[in-house]
C-alpha cells in the first residue's frame, strides 16, 4: 500500500472518534452504556471497553499474545481474544460470517477474500522463511535440496496456506521439486511435527523457529530463494454491515504503533 502506518493510523483515528461519538450519543439518549464505548466516570472521557475478537495468521499467535496482554493493560475495559489458524481457512471463515472483529493475515490474498468486511488493510509486519530442524538436526539437513530428496522426510504446509505458497515458491526459485511426506493446515502444526521428530524439516518462518528454539533449529533458506511474507490487519465490519467497533480499532491501532516493538522483538520485519 502507498499509505504507511502513519496516515493509516490518521485514517482509524478518525474513525474510532466517530464510531465513540455514535456510542456515546446513544448511550445519552438511551440512558444505558453504548456498546461501542462507555464515559469514564473519573473525567468524562470517551472509555473505549468491549470484546475484540482477533483472526490472526498462526505465525502471530505468540506476538499477538503479548500485544493483546500490552493492550488490555492500557484499555483496562477491553478484552482481546486471539483465534489463530491458517490466514486462508481464517479468512473464509470471516466470509461465512464469522464475528471477527480484527483479521491479520500472512499475506494480501487473505485479505482480499475478506471483500468489503475488512475496512483500510495495512501492511504491518513481514518475515521470511527458514527450514525447521529437529534440535541437533539428525538427518543432516543442510539447504532445500532435502525436500526434494525422498529419503528424507519432509513437510511444507498446504498449498491454500500462505506458508505454503511461500515455501513452494522459494522450492520453485530453487528449481527443486518437492516430495513431502505431509502437508500440514498451518505452520503451527508442522512445526511441531518437526519438534516430535515425526519430519526431518519443514519450511516455516524465521519467528516461528525462533519462538521454538528450544525443540527445533534453524537451518537458513539461501538469499537467492528466499522469498518475503507481507502481513496485513483490519478491522472488520459486523458480519451483518456497519462500522468496525472502537475496541478493534484500538487493537488495530496498537499494532500499527506501540506494538511495533513487540513484533521487532519477535523477529518480524516492520515497515
Amino acid at each position: 500500500m502507498s499509505d504507511g502506518p502513519g496516515a493509516r493510523s490518521c485514517a482509524l483515528l478518525g474513525l474510532v472518534v466517530a464510531v465513540v461519538v455514535a456510542a456515546v450519543a446513544a448511550s445519552c439518549a438511551g440512558g444505558g452504556r453504548g456498546d461501542a464505548a462507555s464515559t469514564s466516570a473519573s473525567n468524562g472521557a470517551p472509555a473505549v471497553t468491549g470484546t475484540v475478537v482477533v483472526f490472526a495468521a498462526s505465525s502471530l499467535t505468540d506476538v499477538f499474545t503479548q500485544i493483546a496482554d500490552e493492550v488490555e493493560r492500557a484499555h483496562p475495559g477491553v478484552d482481546v481474544q486471539v483465534n489463530a489458524g491458517s490466514s486462508s481457512a481464517l479468512a473464509q471463515q470471516i466470509v461465512d460470517g464469522a464475528p471477527a472483529a480484527v483479521f491479520a493475515s500472512a499475506d494480501r490474498a487473505a485479505m482480499d477474500r475478506i471483500g468489503s468486511r475488512g475496512v483500510a488493510p495495512s501492511a504491518f509486519a513481514t518475515n521470511e522463511l527458514a527450514i525447521a530442524v529437529p534440535t541437533g538436526n539428525p538427518a543432516g539437513v543442510t539447504d532445500l535440496a532435502a525436500f526434494g530428496d525422498p529419503a528424507r522426510r519432509t513437510g511444507l504446509c498446504a498449498s491454500t496456506a500462505p506458508c505454503g505458497r511461500y515455501a513452494r515458491q522459494s522450492l520453485e526459485r530453487a528449481g527443486i521439486t518437492p516430495v513431502p511426506v505431509t502437508e500440514e493446515p498451518d505452520v503451527r502444526s508442522l512445526l511441531a511435527k518437526v519438534a516430535s521428530g515425526d519430519l526431518d524439516a519443514g519450511i516455516v518462518y524465521v519467528t516461528d523457529v525462533r519462538a521454538a528454539s528450544t525443540t527445533v533449529d534453524a537451518v537458513p533458506v539461501d538469499g537467492d530463494d528466499q522469498v518475503r511474507a507481507q502481513y496485513l490487519i483490519a478491522p472488520t465490519r459486523p458480519p451483518d454491515g456497519g462500522r468496525p467497533t472502537a475496541a478493534a480499532i484500538v487493537f488495530v491501532d496498537w499494532v500499527l504503533g506501540p506494538g511495533r516493538p513487540t513484533l521487532r522483538a519477535a523477529g518480524f520485519g516492520v515497515p
